[in-house]
């Protein structure tokens, strides 16, 4: 068999608790959610989310591996993979930077059916403009590793916010991503649902 014909891991991030964003070599990319699959004494070490943090991408074995020596075949994870995007759409990028300017709103994930390891409901989202993903129903918000993805519409609701303080907003916003007070706003989010709104987001999330 032909190097290019063989499965590797091309790109790996560690997202958070035992989730990665993979890419592979045959374009596939997404979330792999490796909590259930850490069985064995190699695997003990990653169990612990700081150690499973310090994945590599090992260039001989083309493939994540960790500093004891655990590695998991591409085979493997590419079975647990769950696509970010739905599927005729995805190969589509935005091109040029023009595109891929962020928008004034930010996405409240609701709905995270089929997309478990994906999405949270609750989880607040930035988007970014696609006006070609917006005529298909769709939208495109950048997740934790920060890629940029397309999910419908529907799966989220959308709070506008002022310009002049976007980029306050979004950098408190990542800062405060997995505190505590972000997991009791979460909650607030997801039961408001539509009737969310900028005054309601920023009491939330003590902005």
């Amino acid at each position: 068999m032909m190097d290019n014909d063989i499965l590797n891991v091309t790109a790996a991030r560690h997202v958070r608790d035992h989730v990665l964003w993979l890419r592979f070599s045959d374009g596939a990319e997404g979330h792999v959610d490796l909590a259930d699959h850490l069985q064995g004494q190699v695997f003990e070490p990653l169990k612990s989310v700081t150690f499973f943090a310090q994945v590599i991408l090992d260039p001989e074995t083309r493939t994540v591996a960790w500093p004891n020596g655990a590695d998991i075949a591409p085979e493997y994870l590419h079975g647990l993979l769950q696509p970010h995007e739905p599927a005729r759409f995805k190969r589509r990028r935005l091109r040029g930077k023009a595109m891929k300017r962020p928008a004034n709103q930010l996405a409240i994930c609701i709905n995270d059916v089929g997309y478990t390891v994906s999405l949270d409901v609750g989880r607040i989202y930035r988007v970014l403009t696609d006006a070609r993903a917006a005529k298909d129903g769709l939208v495109r918000v950048v997740d934790e590793s920060g890629e940029d993805y397309l999910f419908d519409r529907e799966r989220f609701v959308y709070v506008s916010i002022p310009a002049a303080d976007k980029r306050r907003i979004l950098a408190a916003l990542r800062r405060r991503e997995n505190g505590p007070e972000v997991d009791a706003a979460r909650t607030a989010l997801a039961e408001r649902g539509p009737k969310i709104s900028w005054k309601q987001l920023k009491t939330d999330l003590g902005l």
